[in-house]
């Protein structure tokens, strides 16, 4: 009994020298075992993180120990020759993206450096030329700007990279900036299909199944309100961007109306609009054959009763032709024909060239402007053409 009470002795002893030691004497972070010496101890962005204290997803990161904030110190790489501005550290991108800063003038050459995208997965998924905005012969700094276009990243981070412009082409010469980033998440991009009508909101974005996206950037209300009178009834016509697909990484607009341009044919595409309001649009996207040109457009006529009416009635506001003869002539003299559908729109297929567009009258009128116009291979010109009734 008593060796049994003197071992006991012995380990309390013991255990209380150990406590003792890992309390007051021991400074190795790992004999901090309680929580209160952990906050003691920090003293340091490090060491705070190290001890496994929450760290905010801000940048840059901060850590909290109880009632101390410790902010992380970032080195900008290569700081005494390039500062960018914009994107900072882990912001939230989407494309396109604007890339601004300064760097001096040994990091261009031509007055340009450029500038990439990747994914988590090392996939590159633009690349386009920061260009200087000044002289870029000094070593003074000198201000960039680049406008990134991108294509759907697979992941919800990436990197982007600004490299030096290096013509050797020597390993030594390279230079490299890498801002961590974290993409829009994917869920703010909507599905939809070819040939199905989709509806996005002011602001909001679709994509395609050949990776086309497109971005409704405006929509502008210019309807007679009521109480007023007008001379137009007015339309909400709406302005798209058009990235990735058959656009490439080169962002497009593309501007329908819900009375002028209801439809427009344009790389490959054709984009349709079906309904919309001031929030939202719906449209359809269709694919066209390879190869297919034209002139679209819409024809109106006006004035529909005597222009000395005051206050401008608004019945009198220009009107669809409906129904209206066209004939488009190239320059050798082929002639093609189409006509405009209830709405007053056309659409007349034709190959690449120089045209005259005309309107015949129905008697001697309305009498209709004619019109020059450029078609290019793959693409739709749209032309709109106005009509004098003759009323007075």
């Amino acid at each position: 009994m008593k060796t049994l009470l003197i071992a006991v002795i012995v380990i309390l002893v013991l255990a209380a020298g150990w406590v003792g030691f890992v309390t007051y004497v021991c400074e190795d972070d790992w004999c901090f075992i309680f929580p209160w010496q952990k906050i003691e101890a920090a003293d340091s962005f490090q060491r705070c993180a190290g001890f496994g204290f929450p760290v905010t997803e801000s940048y840059p990161h901060q850590c909290r120990a109880g009632d101390k904030t410790f902010t992380e110190t970032v080195e900008e790489p290569n700081s005494n020759l390039i500062h960018v501005t914009a994107p900072l550290s882990n912001a939230i991108v989407e494309s396109p993206l604007t890339v601004s800063g300064e760097a001096r003038g040994n990091w261009y050459f031509e007055a340009s450096f450029p500038v990439r995208i990747y994914d988590a997965n090392n996939k590159e998924l633009g690349v386009t030329p920061a260009q200087a905005k000044g002289d870029w012969m000094t070593t003074e700094f000198v201000s960039f700007e680049a406008v990134l276009t991108f294509s759907a990243p697979a992941t919800e981070t990436g990197t982007l990279i600004l490299q030096n412009d290096n013509p050797s082409g020597l390993p030594e010469n390279s230079k490299e900036v890498r801002i961590p980033v974290r993409f829009l998440a994917s869920s703010a991009i909507k599905s939809a299909e070819f040939d199905k009508p989709v509806t996005a909101s002011l602001g909001g974005k679709v994509s395609f199944p050949d990776g086309l996206i497109l971005g409704v950037k405006e929509i502008n209300d210019s309807r007679c309100k009521s109480g007023m009178v007008c001379v137009w009834q007015g339309e909400l016509s709406l302005a798209l961007t058009a990235l990735n697909g058959k656009f490439g990484g080169t962002s497009q607009e593309i501007r329908l109306g819900t009375v002028n341009n209801t439809s427009v044919s344009l790389k490959g595409y054709t984009f349709s609009l079906v309904s919309a309001t001031a929030e939202s649009a719906t449209f359809i996207v269709s694919l066209t054959s390879a190869g297919i040109s034209g002139i679209s457009g819409y024809i109106h006529m006006g004035p529909t009763c005597p222009v000395e009416r005051n206050p401008p009635d608004p019945k009198c506001a220009d009107r669809p032709y409906v129904s209206a003869p066209i004939t488009v002539t190239n320059l050798a003299g082929k002639q093609y024909q189409g006509e405009t559908d209830a709405g007053g729109n056309f659409r007349i297929t034709l190959p690449a060239s120089a045209y005259s567009v005309t309107v015949a009258p129905q008697n001697t009128f309305p009498s209709c402007d004619e019109k020059k116009a450029v078609v290019v291979s793959n693409m739709f010109t749209n032309l709109d053409i106005s009509c004098d009734t003759g009323i007075r």
